[in-house]
Parts: structure tokens; sequence; C-alpha cells
């Protein structure tokens, strides 16, 4: 099996890496040599104790060529662009693009969704945290013990970003990117949208409708010329009229990453990094102790749940995906009713 990494950044050595650990040949392609140099030099062998010489390092697209999977790691305002590119170019099985899908107010998504599926090409977003064993024994206590009639969902992904800059010490901080810029898909609403996704995910399994209207309130950052929304809280209504809320910052340390999930019978918790060694789900029942179940990790390990789904895409085709395209669109069009909601101090439709 092989894959195709367009983009040499943290989440391309991430992601290289955690393919490597189940044996892929893994390609990255950049087309600044400079980024592909600190890769080698650098960022692979700091993370990860010393540069594999399997990885393929290039500046070339390589038009024509055939890949198992491709997968872009590049800033939220290149996807489209790229996008087009593999699914015209290259021949692909499977299309990864890494999260958020998509800047708020990019046109003609409909384009993209019709070429991948006239070109029979599955495509998924980067949501791994849909993926995880926290999120998959979560699901398991849901379905099996149950916490009763769901009354209340509240999502927290509030996270300085203080540690993407340490993960990328040659940015100088959000005006050096398209961070600083929610237009470019910056801002705690894009790079934090696992919020969303993990919101879309659990609505899904416990079937309680489909969003429909939300409102939401914003503070804007404007240093540096930077225009960027540093926090995002995000009341929503599905079409069940179930409510729940959505919270997200660039400035909370520590981190809170969790989702609590209020029953009429009693409530689960999820986390990531619950600890600095752990996720876990804590979940009670009515009149019984709480339980809590640990899942240890370390950083790379956020990857081996999204490349081993992969892994089973490629062999069942056919099999669901909780970070199919359609999450990645859905996350993005609940980010643009937000700042629509914000610009017009109003409720408004997804």
């Amino acid at each position: 099996m092989n894959v195709f990494i367009v983009g040499a950044g943290s989440i391309g050595n991430h992601l290289a890496h955690a393919f490597r650990q189940i044996d892929w040949e893994v390609t990255i392609f950049d087309i600044d040599q400079e980024a592909l140099d600190r890769t080698k030099n650098e960022t692979y062998p700091e993370r990860y104790g010393a540069w594999d010489e399997t990885i393929k390092l290039s500046n070339v697209f390589p038009s024509g060529d055939s890949f198992d999977c491709a997968l872009i790691g590049t800033p939220p305002d290149t996807h489209f662009q790229i996008m087009e590119k593999i699914l015209n170019e290259l021949t692909i099985k499977i299309l990864v693009v890494e999260k958020p899908l998509f800047p708020p107010k990019t046109a003609d998504i409909e384009k993209i969704k019709l070429l991948a599926e006239s070109k029979k090409i599955k495509v998924i977003v980067g949501f791994n945290h849909n993926l995880t064993p926290n999120t998959v024994f979560a699901s398991e206590v849901l379905n099996n013990s149950g916490i009763g009639d769901i009354k209340s969902i509240h999502v927290d992904w509030r996270e300085s970003w203080d540690g993407i800059f340490a993960a990328h010490p040659w940015l100088e901080g959000p005006h050096a990117s398209y961070l600083g810029y929610s237009s470019r898909g910056g801002g705690s609403s894009s790079e934090h949208s696992h919020a969303i996704a993990i919101y879309l995910y659990f609505i899904n399994l416990l079937q309680l409708g489909n969003p429909t209207k939300l409102s939401s309130h914003i503070v804007m950052n404007t240093d540096n010329d930077c225009e960027y929304d540093e926090s995002m809280r995000i009341f929503i209504t599905t079409d069940k009229l179930f409510h729940a809320t959505i919270c997200q910052d660039v400035t909370t340390s520590p981190a809170t990453k969790s989702i609590r999930i209020k029953g009429s019978e009693g409530y689960l918790e999820w986390h990531v990094n619950f600890d600095s060694q752990n996720d876990a789900v804590l979940f009670k029942k009515n009149n019984e102790n709480l339980k809590i179940k640990l899942f240890p990790k370390t950083r790379p390990d956020d990857f081996l749940p999204e490349v081993n789904h992969i892994n089973q895409l490629i062999n069942s085709p056919e099999m669901n995906s909780p970070v199919d395209l359609e999450i990645g669109i859905k996350s993005m069009k609940i980010v643009e009713a937000a700042f629509k909601s914000f610009e017009n101090n109003s409720e408004v439709k997804i």
C-alpha cells in the first residue's frame, strides 16, 4: 500500500509516521523545498527519534501516478485547488483532506463532491478524534447500557494555540499563516472544528436529528492586522428540537477537550487528553458509582486510528465512515452559519 501526502508541515509528518507504523510506502510532496528539508532534518527526527529513509520527498507533483491513498495536509484555503488536481491527475482509491475541509463561504462545494463521485473516489476528512478508542468505547456505552433519554449535550474544545506554534516554530504567530484569518480557515471555529465533528458524530449515533438552526456569540481578534475568532459559542438546534452548545477558543490553558452528554438516567463524559497520558470516558447511571475508563496514548497515537480506518476503507470501500465528506461539509456549513448569526445578531438557518 502507498500514500501520497501533500504538505510537509506538522500534520504531514504526523501522518507519514502513522502510515509507516502500518508499513505503507510514503511519499511527501511540497512545493517548498525548505519545508521538505525541515521535515527530513528537524521535524520528523526530533519527534520520532530518527529520519525514516524509506520516506520519499518530492517537490514535483507526480501527474499520472497511482496511489492507494492521497492526503492533503496544507492550509485550508488551498484544499479546493489541490483536491481538484489530485482527483483529475492521480489514480487513487481514497482522498483524505485535513480539517477544516474548506474555509467558510467556499463556493462550488458540490462541484468537488460530484467530481469525486464521478471518479468513484471516496473522500474523508481528518477528524481523527471521531475514530479514537475513547469514541468507540463511548459509543458502546451509549448503545448498550445507555443513560436514558438524552436531555443535553455540551461540547468544549477550548485550547490555547501556543501548542500549535510550538509545533510550528518557523511561524512567528497567527499573523504568519492562515491561522490568524477566519476567512482563510483559521480562528477557533475552523482550527478546533473537531468540536463540531464530534457533536455531529454523537447526535447521529443518538438519533437526535439534523442541525437546522443556530445562534452564536463570537469574540474577534484583530491584533497584528489579523482577523480571527478568538472564541466562539454556538447554540444549535436540530430538526427534532434537540438543543446543544458548542464552545471553542484558542486561549484556554490548560486545555479542555470534552463532550458531556446528560441523560434521564445518568451522564457520560468523553475527554481528549484527560491527563498527560490518557484520553478517557467517564459515565454514571443514577444510583451507581462513577466509572472511569482511561485510554493510554502519546501524541502520535492520535493518528493511528485514522490510518487504520483508511486501511479498512481500502479493503471495504462500501463501509460507512464517521469522517466522510458529508461530515466535513456539514461542519463547514455550521461554521458559516455561526458567522452569519454573529453578523446579523440573530438566529439563522444552517
